[in-house]
């Protein structure tokens, strides 16, 4: 949510609720809510988002780190996914390496059954950042998240974003049957793509389906 700072008002978006600070020479714009304001967002379930980051998988910091027998380059698609939602819900840069790590180390989710990261993991690496993913099991669901704003994290197979196994998009935006992809492998190929191709590319792979189809919901909890 952007702010003009020249503008008299502050307008802080809260999804569901917005709260104007008049700014009056106190603390700088942005910094502080008062306490009612702030209840009035957690009653209605909402919380304040930030600007998702971009981060690439090839990032030439990260490209070559192995976990296990596979680099971040290979499999590292749901770790960099998280990391830029992850950024985005808590308002802290959280890097790709900083969620693979913890997967690698803390579950078996990511690159040791199999190569790359298991739905189960997905799960439990939101837990770990106090966020929570929630499995979307249909169409409806999928569009419903998309335009009440979140952040869902999907998995596609033989479409224009992987030819060959199955990869990780963010989506985040709705418009028109249209939603906004965020592609941590090829980011050139981020951009708007009609849901019902996402949804008819989507994986079929075991570890991607585990808990159902291969959409999660990532929100406060």
């Amino acid at each position: 949510n952007g702010s003009d700072a020249g503008t008299e008002g502050l307008s802080l978006g809260v999804e569901g609720i917005e709260v104007t600070l008049v700014k009056k020479g106190g603390p700088a714009p942005g910094t502080t809510v008062k306490p009612f304001e702030k209840k009035a967002a957690v009653a209605k379930g909402t919380s304040k988002t930030f600007p998702m980051p971009y981060f690439s998988q090839r990032d030439p910091r990260w490209v070559s780190k192995y976990y296990g027998r596979y680099t971040m380059g290979d499999t590292g698609c749901v770790p960099t996914s998280l990391s830029m939602v992850f950024s985005a819900l808590t308002g802290k840069t959280v890097l790709p390496t900083t969620v693979a790590d913890w997967l690698y180390y803390n579950t078996k989710e990511f690159d040791r059954l199999v190569p790359g990261t298991r739905a189960p993991g997905i799960v439990k690496a939101a837990n770990a950042w106090g966020l929570k993913a929630t499995n979307l099991t249909s169409y409806a669901s999928l569009t419903s998240a998309l335009r009440e704003g979140h952040h869902v994290l999907a998995a596609i197979q033989n479409n224009v974003f992987v030819s060959r196994g199955s990869h990780e998009l963010v989506l985040k935006g709705y418009n028109n049957g249209k939603v906004y992809v965020t592609d941590p492998y090829t980011k050139s190929l981020s951009g708007w793509y009609a849901m019902s191709y996402l949804f008819n590319t989507k994986s079929t792979d075991k570890d991607d389906t585990a808990l159902g189809l291969p959409f999660f919901k990532i929100s406060h909890l």
